[in-house]
């Protein structure tokens, strides 16, 4: 059976018509019940209905109830089963012995996380979306939670851990959970670099994954980018064109293979898909992203309705869902491949230049992005009060000197240190809570956004040399306040933790739009940012 022809049938019975049935039953047995409680709140005990109807519906209900809890706890062990089938293929037969003890220790672990994350209402949610969604609950957890092998040493089953060392376990335990997400159509494709080939022992160099993933990463996009984050995905061009059958971890290819793909990405065109890549690339810096979103828009002619940002919490995803640039291009650093190209230049600015160091990342295939990202547009992020705080992202001239160069000048341009104004403080809160959206903490966007620029704090602490040094400065500098901010934290609110936590002036207060501080005000429009339902 291929893995299109999945079967709808058990026996004689089919799944499709029978989960229509059991949502119609539902949706009539809540009606009722809705029905009866109203007149039992209203004491009306109504004697034109038929006792022994309400009597058998009485009876019918426990029996159901019966059979529904039998079916679920059916159901859960099948989900487990599902889950933790072992590839004779990808293990050995000590290490396959040591995932089914596994197994059998955290068996009443993985039933509660199967019944955490099934959804509790039907959503026309297919199996398979919510059987990696599963899995992947098991990797969180196995990595640092309720399945984390290591704390197998405290509880006695030694002779697991006496198998293998607890690296080699809680290695072998973990990916097998990877493997598992990504057996699934709607699951994710992950970057696995320790089976990187013969370079597999310097992954680990090559990729601190646990270390140095930045808490945020953008992405910006419009319409001719339909999977660039606005449908709940973020989807290469390769996996809309051919499905997630034919593809793999770039690290399984071929070097020379990994390495092209890699190349042509990098330097492919901004506004003409390729349905041959299948990564998409993603910033650590705001900066970067907001202004080549401004140049986007100049370029094309649309509105700043129509460009939007995606931006996603890493810690809600596995920390292999995303790779640096740089990672991926150290990995291949000794791969020829000829002819040489104009592109080689480029990729040694990406790796050598630290005046071109956008922090970005790679992910593959499809990123499904439910719960752990929020989409904005350009406008948007104007009506809040970008251009307030910024108004040095607005630079008439954008389009002549690009806009990394730019990127370049404002990072010169906002490293001299100053106080901050109140009003300041006010357009960055602003921002976070109308761009942002609930998921995403108020007071540590705002302090991102804030982090754009040098600024004088409570108590003076330099920003550590080895505080993420692979990324952007602005991204190095809201990492060292984040971990400092907290001892400044007061109970009044975000703004006052903020003002709390910044030497602020009164200069500046916060003002209306037609207040707008832009170094020129005429500079927007003629850049063709705004129309009337922009701002």
């Amino acid at each position: 059976m291929g893995s299109n022809d999945v079967s709808k049938t058990i026996g004689d019975v089919d799944l499709s018509g029978t989960l229509d049935q059991i949502a119609k039953a539902t949706s009539s047995l809540t009606k009722l019940q809705a029905q009866l409680q109203g007149m039992i709140d209203k004491r009306d005990n109504d004697p034109v209905l038929d006792d022994a109807y309400i009597v058998q519906v009485c009876s019918d209900a426990r029996r159901l109830a019966d059979a529904c809890r039998s079916l679920e706890s059916t159901t859960e062990s099948f989900i487990f089963g599902r889950l933790t089938t072992i590839d004779a293929d990808k293990a050995s037969l000590p290490r396959s012995r040591s995932l089914i003890s596994l197994f059998d220790h955290f068996k009443c672990h993985i039933k509660d996380i199967i019944r955490e994350s099934l959804p509790t209402s039907s959503t026309g949610t297919r199996i398979n979306s919510s059987m990696w969604k599963i899995a992947e609950a098991c990797y969180h957890e196995s990595r640092d939670g309720k399945l984390n092998p290591p704390k197998l040493l405290l509880t006695g089953i030694r002779d697991i851990a006496d198998s293998f060392p607890p690296e080699v376990l809680q290695q072998a335990w973990t990916d097998f959970w990877a493997r598992k997400m990504m057996e699934f159509p709607s699951g994710p494709t992950l970057f696995r670099p320790h089976i990187f080939g013969p370079s597999a022992r310097n992954m680990t160099r090559l990729f601190p994954v646990n270390t140095e993933l930045p808490r945020y990463l953008f992405r910006a996009f419009d319409h001719d980018d339909a999977s660039g984050g606005g449908s709940g995905a973020v989807v290469s061009g390769r996996w809309q064109r051919e499905g997630k059958e034919t593809l793999g971890d770039i690290l399984s290819l071929k070097s020379v293979d990994g390495f092209r793909m890699l190349r042509n990405h990098l330097s492919k065109s901004l506004f003409k898909p390729d349905w041959t890549d299948n990564l998409k690339s993603w910033s650590s810096s705001l900066i970067f992203v907001i202004q080549y979103a401004i140049w986007r828009t100049v370029r094309r002619g649309v509105t700043a309705s129509e460009v939007k940002i995606c931006v996603v919490d890493t810690t809600k995803f596995p920390p292999v869902q995303f790779v640096r640039d740089r990672w991926l291009l150290r990995a291949y650093e000794n791969v020829p491949l000829t002819p040489p190209t104009k592109e080689d230049l480029y990729i040694d600015l990406r790796l050598y230049n630290e005046a071109y160091n956008n922090g970005e990342f790679l992910s593959q295939g499809r990123v499904d992005l439910e719960g752990r990202s929020s989409v904005f547009s350009l406008a948007e992020l104007l009506k809040a009060g970008l251009g307030r705080l910024y108004p040095q992202f607005f630079d008439i001239d954008l389009l002549d000197i690009g806009w990394p160069n730019r990127v370049k000048s404002l990072r010169s341009l906002w490293c001299d240190r100053s106080n901050s104004s109140e009003a300041e403080i006010g357009y960055a809160i602003s921002i976070a809570q109308s761009c942002f959206g609930d998921g995403f903490d108020r007071a540590e966007i705002a302090l991102l956004l804030l982090a754009f620029k040098d600024r004088e704090v409570a108590s003076r602490q330099e920003i550590g040399e080895d505080i993420m040094p692979d990324e952007p400065v602005e991204v190095r500098r809201y990492t060292n306040w984040t971990s400092r901010r907290k001892d400044h934290m007061v109970s009044r609110g975000t703004r006052d933790n903020l003002q709390n936590f910044f030497l602020t002036s009164q200069v500046g207060q916060m003002g209306y739009k037609s207040d707008m501080t832009f170094v020129d005000q005429e500079t927007p429009r003629l850049m063709g940012l705004y129309i009337a339902d922009d701002i």
